[in-house]
């Protein structure tokens, strides 16, 4: 099974899909307050007076420079897992791509904070939210790739 190609396939997708949908950044707000950004859309609780949430999707404008900017490590990081699950790929590559796919998030959480450093404000605090990371090192250690046929197997 795990030589399937709709197994790769299916795995390539799931990293694909929640690139896209999951959070990139949570940013805490004050004592009681978060900011949850995704490449669509934004989800503010972050008003310690009322319980009110704000959930908006993006207009098409903020919609493209984000796909543009976050997603392309992202996909490239589905494109190696499904390589990786065809025994195309190295699993150190895919590792390192990994960490790649979740770098220009951690460079716009950084900026983001040097900027609010430089204002005088030490809150809110933004990080990154690698879950297409931590779910393909999670499909790994609970599902190896098949590894590489050797030369001396005999199955």
């Amino acid at each position: 099974m795990k030589n399937d190609s709709r197994y790769a396939l299916c795995i390539g997708l799931l990293i694909a899909f929640l690139g896209l949908l999951v959070p990139l950044q949570v940013t805490l707000v004050f004592i009681s307050g978060r900011i949850e950004y995704s490449m669509f859309w934004i989800f503010s609780s972050w008003n310690p007076f009322s319980q009110e949430s704000i959930f908006q999707i993006y207009p098409m404008t903020i919609i493209i420079p984000n796909l543009l900017f976050f997603s392309p490590f992202r996909f490239l990081l589905a494109l190696q897992m499904y390589r990786l699950y065809r025994a195309k790929a190295s699993k150190m590559a895919t590792a390192l791509l990994g960490v790649l796919s979740e770098m220009p998030i951690a460079f716009s959480a950084s900026i983001s904070f040097l900027s609010r450093l430089a204002a005088g404000d030490i809150f809110p605090f933004g990080m990154p939210v690698p879950i297409p990371f931590i779910a393909s090192i999670l499909i790994y250690k609970f599902s190896p790739p098949p590894g590489p046929v050797g030369l001396w197997d005999d199955e």
